[in-house]
């Protein structure tokens, strides 16, 4: 691991190892630099400063505009066989995005002047390249020295080289080919993401196709490759620094919505919210002058961007491994990559072993995009994988459904064997009983306490067989509920004859107060109602303490509570069945429909708990309503039924 982490470093430093030599064609070459923070010094009074060694690669750093750069070169040693010894020098400096360059060589003992910069005009002191070169010729003298003043707050990285004349056309050839291949590599990463976005409509490949676009466009403006002549040098750098600021607020928004999907974290929207305003701040910088502010608000944002991202992997605990370990990676590199860059941002070190540009690999885009790209094909895949458990997850549900609707079935076929062939003994018992009755009640003498005791055994005999044929009525009552599918033409009823032929049953043992609206019809499922009135009328015949029950039935005027699903209201019967029970025998209003349900008040009387269950089962079947209420001793059970 630790192998490869250096690795990684090396290759992180690699492509900036660009360090001046110290001697070129011959010459023994000193390079000094003086950062004049106080802008006083001129090339009059530049010798008397105090110059520090330094390599002709360094950061500049924000705090000091002006920077000056001494180049001394001394004479070849004699017997010199090198093919391009003592030859005149081109002094090559980049990036191109610096502001103003003075390039100052002594001419028959005065100095002379040559201006270069992004914001001059283009001249000849352009290479051919993206960088600015500079004639040396120190040719006749023991010593040369020349200075290089550098004025800019776009960009605080110099590069200064001195190579033979004879060089030139191959390092600008190089140079080309470098610019060629960065830009190649960020419009080819661009039609990638469009055509990953073309398959995949995703908002990530979105950000990520504006974050490509904003980089192509800084590479190929920041090179001078792209250049507009109606444009304002001055207006150039602003849109320079206003790409590199959004390329900042790019990366972000990735960062976001590549963990957007999860749970959400108030912290890290508040981060994000904070540093997207932040930008727009920088940009404001931007427009105003402020361009060095505006810059390293930029970096720091920069800085803020990974530790913002772990803070909201940290927080979230449902990220897949492979995407929370990539994560985590890309911060890691990301971070290592600012913090190498904080000596050339910051200045804090003349000599810098790292080179930045708009060029560089690392800024281009390419490890975002190759990033981006691999984690949206990963994500694909993973999204694949998902569906493709999702499917046997259903395959498999679909099988247990099936599996339970054979079970059911079986169930269902079993009850209706098991009713159907216990109802034949059970008609037969009371067949036989009835016989039985009919013979030892004939009108003769008495036959003493046998036919008594006869006579009470055959009551209790009936009894149990009246019980077991209504639990068994229940049962299958109870299934029935559970496929029965109500009659499309419903039928007109009489509810007084209704009522009358379900109260008869009760009527040797209970007392009915019937108050039933005279002349009433109701269309609907005579099965279901008379099931659900036959439920009611035996729960309250059951449990009524004083053996009255009260029967009310009337037809209620439509009010907002009874309106249809077009809006129209409609009329309802209302059916009340109401009985007094004993003190503390009340049900349990939460439990009262439940299947089986009985309170262990009552638990010793007949009865297996399923009447009130089939009476709503009913009642929901034939789009009814059925309310329980307790007032007073007294137990109503409300049921209204559309009309």
């Amino acid at each position: 691991m630790l192998r490869r982490l250096l690795c990684l470093l090396f290759l992180l430093l690699a492509p900036g190892l660009a360090l001046a030599g110290a001697q070129v064609a011959g010459y023994d070459i000193e390079t000094a630099v003086y950062k004049d923070l106080g802008r006083r010094l001129t090339i009059d009074t530049v010798a008397e400063a105090h110059f520090v060694a330094a390599s002709a690669t360094m950061g500049l750093g924000f705090d000091a505009p002006v920077t000056w750069l001494r180049l001394t070169l001394r004479k070849p040693a004699s017997g010199v066989t090198e093919p391009d010894a003592g030859q005149p020098l081109v002094l090559v400096v980049g990036p191109y995005q610096l502001d103003t360059l003075h390039f100052y060589e002594q001419v028959e003992g005065r100095w002379t002047t040559k201006i270069a910069g992004d914001r001059q005009p283009r001249n000849t002191v352009l290479c051919p390249s993206d960088q600015y070169c500079f004639a040396v010729d120190p040719r006749g003298n023991d010593s040369t020295t020349v200075y290089l003043k550098v004025e800019t707050t776009g960009f605080p990285f110099l590069s200064a080289k001195l190579i033979p004349a004879s060089a030139l056309a191959s390092v600008t050839a190089e140079r080309a080919a470098i610019i060629g291949f960065s830009l190649a590599v960020s419009l080819t990463l661009w039609v990638v993401g469009l055509m990953l976005l073309k398959l995949e409509p995703a908002v990530t490949l979105q950000a990520y196709g504006v974050h490509q676009l904003i980089v192509t466009a800084l590479t190929a403006v920041g090179s001078g490759a792209l250049s507009i002549p109606a444009v304002s040098p001055a207006t150039t750098d602003i849109v320079i620094n206003s790409l590199i600021i959004l390329r900042t607020a790019s990366i972000s928004t990735m960062g976001w919505l590549v963990l957007a999907r999860y749970e959400k974290s108030a912290l890290h929207k508040r981060l994000f919210g904070g540093s997207m305003a932040l930008l727009a701040i920088a940009l404001l910088l931007l427009i105003t002058d402020q361009a060095r502010l505006a810059l390293q608000l930029n970096f720091c944002l920069q800085m803020a961007t990974p530790f913002i991202v772990l803070q909201r992997l940290m927080m979230t605990p449902r990220p897949p491994s492979a995407l929370r370990k990539a994560l985590l990676f890309g911060c890691m590199m990301y971070l290592a990559l600012l913090i190498l860059g904080c000596r050339v941002i910051w200045g804090w070190d003349v000599i810098v072993p790292i080179e930045f540009g708009a060029l560089d690999w690392r800024l281009n885009g390419a490890p975002i995009g190759v990033f981006i790209i691999w984690l949206m094909l990963a994500e694909n895949n993973r999204r694949v994988a998902n569906k493709s458990d999702e499917y046997l997850k259903i395959e498999i549900e679909q099988a247990r459904l099936r599996a339970e609707a054979v079970t059911h079935l079986e169930r269902g076929a079993m009850i209706d064997m098991l009713t159907h062939e216990l109802k034949t003994p059970l008609s037969t018992i009371r067949f036989a009983l009835a016989s039985l009755n009919r013979l030892f009640l004939k009108p003769g003498p008495a036959k003493g306490d046998d036919e008594h005791n006869f006579v009470l055994r055959a009551s209790h005999i009936e009894s149990s067989v009246s019980r077991m044929d209504a639990m068994i009525v229940q049962v299958a009552q109870a299934h029935k509920m559970d496929n029965f599918t109500v009659s499309a033409a419903p039928e007109a009823m009489g509810l007084q004859a209704l009522m009358d032929d379900l109260v008869r049953p009760y009527a040797s043992t209970h007392r009915f107060k019937l108050d039933i609206e005279p002349g009433l019809l109701l269309r609907s499922d005579r099965l279901m109602l008379t099931t659900l009135i036959e439920n009611l009328l035996s729960n309250a015949c059951k449990y009524s303490v004083d053996q009255w029950v009260i029967l009310t039935v009337a037809c209620v005027a439509p009010t907002e509570l009874t309106a249809g699903r077009d809006g129209a209201s409609l009329a309802v019967i209302r059916i009340v069945v109401a009985n007094r029970v004993s003190a503390g025998t009340e049900p349990d209003e939460a439990r009262l429909f439940e299947r089986y349900y009985r309170h262990h008040a009552v638990s010793d009387l007949p009865g297996t708990g399923m009447g009130l269950h089939i009476a709503r089962s009913a009642a929901t079947k034939i789009g009814a309503t059925l309310q329980y209420r307790f007032d007073d001793g007294v137990v109503s059970f409300e049921a209204s039924v559309p009309c």
